[in-house]
């Protein structure tokens, strides 16, 4: 018998109807849910297999619990998410030496004008970068493309995580309404989101952590029960009438339970010690907790917390975020410009190439020390550089040095003023700081 293809329906939702919307009341049963309960080994590793046959719900609703209640997955986000905000957005039109034949500068500029105007209307933009570089933990986010009358793009809506749910590791996201623990789902037009997968997230390795940490502190807690508060044995005296051990048995209790008391002569107390001087609970948490942050840092960093922060250290630790952010943008700044600007573009200038990029980058200031070092080997290659765009790039008033043999002298310096019809050919340049 001849089968009959299965077809997939791809429904789309009205323009003023969000996923948001219908977000909250599905939301209701999970609010009375507490996925730690109970969470153990067995626990975690079944969620994770599910989530690698498409099953996410259960597995993202217990990561947002970890990130608020693991204090070292907390501060990671929290830094990572600071870093990745400080930076500035920018909409750069295509350098002329990458345009394509025809294009020119001026429709460039257009096209970058075009995709400010866009990114300007969007209400959220920070917490829509924020929500993109929570993938890097959770492996994807979902941003709705909410619009207004006219069709323009007023906001980019984050759509929770458990309410998505995949058919394979790798097939298309369906949304999941209920935000059950299901593979079944609604197809939806895909175009209307701005989506970031992340192939080696960190949350898997957290889930684990969490869940031994959790073990060790249940077993440090047991300890400091045992040992903490040290428990006493009375030994009493020898040659006790057997018609006074019911009183001093009574004395005992209350002496050994920390009270105070009365004991016939010779009767001796004896606290119960450690088994061992140190227990080994803090070193094994330090040790779990050196893994996440390795992971959470790219192996920049071991701790988050190390003696010196705030001078070398904590130096050390702002610049590693830095560099994480710097990274974490380019990788953000792509998925906007494949999925946000492209629409934006295609619907403005139809048929014409794309002329304009997004861009997610910190204001950085160059070195002047590597601007001087490269226009000094410009010269020696026998390239003259323009000293107005190298008093851009450093700050410097230049000067030009008067030629060897000269009248003026040759330690005598002439200030040069470098106008634009002046092409002056110097044999060195001297800098003095503003």
């Amino acid at each position: 018998m001849k089968r009959t293809p299965f077809k997939q329906t791809v429904f789309s939702l009205p323009r003023r109807i969000t996923l948001n919307s219908r977000v909250a009341a599905a939301n209701s049963f999970r609010e009375q849910y507490n996925p730690l309960i109970n969470l153990d080994l067995n626990r975690a590793k079944a969620l994770l297999h599910a989530a690698q046959r498409g099953l996410c719900a259960d597995l993202q609703w217990t990561y947002k619990f970890i990130e608020e209640r693991d204090s070292t997955l907390l501060a990671l986000v929290e830094r990572r998410a600071a870093a990745l905000l400080q930076l500035d957005y920018h909409c750069h039109p295509c350098p002329p030496h990458r345009l394509p034949p025809g294009a020119t500068s001026a429709e460039a500029e257009t096209h970058a004008a075009a995709l400010r105007i866009a990114y300007d209307r969007l209400d959220n933009l920070r917490e829509a970068i924020e929500f993109l570089a929570l993938a890097s933990f959770r492996g994807f986010s979902h941003l709705e493309k909410i619009c207004d009358a006219n069709g323009d793009v007023t906001s980019l809506s984050p759509v929770e995580q458990w309410h998505w749910t995949r058919k394979t590791l790798h097939s298309p996201w369906l949304y999941n309404p209920a935000a059950l623990q299901t593979n079944e789902g609604v197809a939806l037009d895909l175009s209307r989101f701005v989506i970031r997968d992340v192939p080696r997230p960190i949350n898997p390795l957290a889930l684990i952590t969490y869940v031994r940490k959790a073990l060790s502190q249940k077993n440090w807690d047991a300890f400091i029960e045992v040992y903490g508060i040290p428990g006493a044995v009375v030994i009493g005296p020898p040659g006790l009438p057997k018609e006074e051990e019911a009183n001093l048995e009574a004395c005992a209790w209350g002496i050994a339970e920390g009270g105070s008391g009365y004991l016939p002569h010779d009767s001796d107390v004896r606290f119960s010690e450690s088994p061992v001087e140190v227990g080994p609970f803090k070193e094994h948490l330090r040790n779990l907790d050196e893994h996440l942050v390795l992971a959470g840092t790219g192996g920049l960093l071991t701790m988050l917390a190390v003696s010196g922060a705030g001078t070398l250290a904590g130096l050390a630790h702002q610049k590693t975020f830095e560099v994480i952010a710097r990274g974490e943008a380019r990788k953000i700044s792509e998925v906007f410009q494949r999925q946000f600007d492209s629409a934006i573009l295609d619907a403005q200038f139809p048929g014409r190439p794309h002329l304009a990029y997004f861009e997610l980058a910190g204001n950085e200031d160059p070195d002047a020390a590597e601007v001087i070092d490269q226009v000094l080997k410009l010269s020696q290659a026998g390239l003259e550089t323009d000293p107005a765009q190298i008093t851009e790039k450093t700050g410097y008033r230049l000067t030009r040095a008067a030629p060897s043999g000269s009248k003026v002298g040759r330690d005598t310096r002439q200030a040069v003023e470098f106008g634009p019809n002046r092409n002056p050919n110097p044999n060195r340049l001297e800098a003095d700081a503003t």
